[in-house]
């Protein structure tokens, strides 16, 4: 159900002309609309980590090297490495504390779909409101809402992540620990709390 929705925004953006070849957009409307297929890929092709993205900052992997350990640990960050980019889940950036700071490679369809995004977003933040400012978590949480609800169910972050789960645990309970510690909760909450039925 989740899955559909960034391959209908896709073809919304390729409607207005929005395209990995032709990235550019003309208006605040059509950045609203790449932005939504941002979220929408972030939430589908990644493990879904709340909303951290919204505290997101953009950063070069040669100034990334440069961070304090301090930075590391409290912050999250979009690395760029030359065509390559990885998040940097810092091990307090969350409520709730990992043992150590997380990475997560951008797999190929999320690196081409950050690329379209990248050439029209000029700030250091991952995710915008309309002022061209950082977006607020609250924000990202309603934004989630309006992107992933349909008109009969609410979607919201916490039932992304159990959709997620269940999809992620048909048939293969090895991923558990894994999926876990990039979900930033335990195994034991991700069980009793997100995958109950599974």
């Amino acid at each position: 159900e989740i899955l559909k929705v960034p391959v209908k925004l896709k073809k919304k953006i390729a409607g207005l002309g929005i395209t990995s070849s032709t990235p550019k957009v003309e208006n605040l409307s059509n950045m609203i609309d790449l932005q939504d297929y941002l979220i929408s890929c972030l939430y589908t092709m990644l493990p879904p980590r709340r909303l951290l993205y919204a505290d997101a900052t953009i950063i070069q992997f040669k100034k990334y090297k440069e961070l304090s350990e301090h930075n590391l640990e409290n912050k999250v960050y979009l690395v760029i490495k030359s065509k390559k980019k990885f998040f940097h889940f810092g091990r307090y950036a969350a409520k709730s504390a990992t043992p150590q700071n997380i990475i997560i490679n951008v797999p190929m369809k999320l690196n081409t779909v950050l690329n379209m995004w990248l050439s029209n977003n000029e700030t250091k933040w991952l995710l915008l409101n309309q002022d061209f400012e950082k977006l607020t978590t609250n924000a990202l949480g309603k934004q989630l809402s309006r992107i992933f609800s349909t008109q009969n169910k609410h979607i919201g972050i916490v039932l992304i992540r159990k959709i997620f789960l269940s999809e992620q645990f048909k048939g293969n309970k090895s991923k558990k620990k894994d999926l876990a510690q990039s979900m930033n909760h335990s195994v034991n909450m991700q069980q009793n709390v997100y995958v109950k039925d599974v």
